[in-house]
């Protein structure tokens, strides 16, 4: 009897069942690639203490009206979303919302002052039980497959580096002190003179580069990972003209953090709403005309410097200071009536709305469900009906979709696709081959308690290969 209360912590800490489809819609090539990496790492408890309901802003675009955004608890931006989606955004006042999302953060509220304590303290008021961290992205790549293909290869590992030099094994913080402005990372320091509109002097020498960074939070060490991903490009000079998109996902059991760099997206379907994790990086965006204008640039016919419809990319090295790799972070508290993750390509959102795509996804999702009483079997579902049905709605694009399952035992989603399906639960600890050549579910098997120190397994690039819409 004793060993029961271990079992729903370990179905919690185990990765969700997720799929991926990548169709070439009317491209020559296939230049998208993802990544799925379940317990890439285990950070402490006290990194998540600062996380919240921080979405991404209502930015219009340019030559629009900007209307005030409303703001909910602890300066959250209200959700971009569709529909009857505003229901539930931070700060509408519901008693339930309140509720929902106070139960997963009373142990961590954000907070200026937590913000500004020192790591120590963090860690002796927060505690350093280990968290799980899953890792799902999606990169679109743009003059050719190599900066997808290099960041699929390359960024969780250095998100893996960073998370490795800044706690030790026990959850603590690192010895090493963190870096000053004279000593951080080229990349990053390239990066905050490019936000702030100054262009590097042409014959100025490369900052030397510290790596790993050495952060105090899962934020900064997924923009760490991202500016490093970069800076690896720029030192072998292989994305002077080419360049990706990229969303990233990662997942723990009470929540989400999604890093964001152009226009693919990561939209997160609730049983009645679609909400947006990221906002497009798009040159028409008003805030990003103002920077590339204050960084001395233009955007024309709708692109950057006449060129590239993105603002913000990995790679692209010719167009920088304008087009910047630093990332949008975004963040959210899990709430029980959370179902799907997708992620996608640009492809996808071409012709999809976001509430569009949260009603096929869920259709097709409950649908399987009640088929086969499979949630790996579902996802694969999902994300394939996504890719294609993109296709059938004339994207030319790539698409590339992936579906993670973020039900949890005992919640709303949970017990509403149950009652769809007749299944008393779901199998995210199942691990499965996907049925054809171009599509990955995986789920693997719950694992014994984590350890603290982050785990150091290897993990190969995904890579989807380039299939036709008649493929299932």
């Amino acid at each position: 009897m004793a060993a029961e209360p271990a079992k729903p912590a370990k179905w919690a800490e185990a990765c969700p069942s997720y799929a991926a489809k990548s169709v070439v819609g009317q491209r020559m090539t296939m230049e998208d690639s993802w990544q799925a990496v379940p317990d890439l790492v285990v950070i402490p408890k006290w990194w998540t203490c600062n996380a919240g309901d921080h979405l991404p802003p209502n930015v219009p675009k340019a030559g629009e009206s900007a209307a005030e955004p409303p703001v909910g608890d602890a300066g959250a931006t209200a959700i971009p979303t569709e529909g009857n989606a505003s229901s539930s955004a931070p700060g509408s006042g519901k008693p339930e919302d309140a509720a929902s999302s106070a139960t997963p953060a009373t142990d961590c509220s954000p907070s200026s002052a937590a913000a500004a304590a020192d790591p120590k303290q963090l860690a002796a008021q927060h505690g350093t039980d280990p968290v799980t961290v899953h890792f799902f992205a999606v990169y679109d790549g743009h003059g050719g497959p190599d900066v997808a293909k290099h960041c699929a290869k390359s960024l969780h590992e250095n998100l893996r580096s960073v998370v490795t030099a800044s706690v030790t094994a026990e959850g603590q913080p690192a010895s090493a002190p963190l870096p000053t402005p004279s000593s951080a990372p080229a990349g990053l320091a390239s990066s905050s003179a490019e936000a702030a509109g100054a262009a590097p002097a042409p014959d100025a020498p490369a900052a030397a580069e510290t790596w790993p960074l050495r952060v105090d939070g899962i934020e900064a060490a997924l923009k760490a990972a991202f500016l490093h991903t970069d800076s690896q490009l720029a030192q072998t000079r292989s994305a002077h003209e080419v360049g990706t998109t990229a969303v990233v996902s990662l997942v723990t059991t009470r929540h989400l953090w999604v890093g964001n760099c152009g226009d693919s997206r990561a939209l997160l379907c609730r049983e009645q709403e679609a909400i947006a994790l990221s906002l497009d990086h798009k040159a028409t965006r008003s805030d990003e005309v103002s920077r590339v204008e204050q960084a001395g640039g233009y955007v024309w016919w709708d692109r950057v410097m006449g060129e590239l419809a993105v603002s913000r990319a990995i790679g692209d090295h010719c167009l920088r200071p304008f087009v910047i790799a630093e990332p949008e972070i975004t963040s959210v508290l899990r709430r029980p009536e959370d179902t799907l993750l997708v992620m996608a390509s640009d492809g996808l959102w071409d012709v999809f709305t976001n509430e569009e795509a949260r009603t096929l996804a869920l259709e097709k999702f409950n649908g399987e469900l009640t088929r086969t009483s499979s949630s790996k079997m579902a996802v694969k579902k999902a994300a394939s009906s996504l890719a294609k049905a993109a296709l059938a709605k004339g994207s030319r694009d790539n698409v590339t979709v992936v579906v993670v399952d973020l039900r949890q035992p005992g919640g709303a989603g949970h017990h509403a696709t149950a009652r769809a399906s007749g299944a008393a639960t779901p199998n995210p600890g199942a691990t499965a081959a996907g049925s054809g050549p171009t599509m990955t579910a995986a789920g693997p098997p719950a694992a014994s308690a984590a350890p603290a120190q982050p785990k150091q397994q290897p993990a190969s690039p995904v890579t989807p290969e380039v299939v036709s819409d008649a493929d299932d």
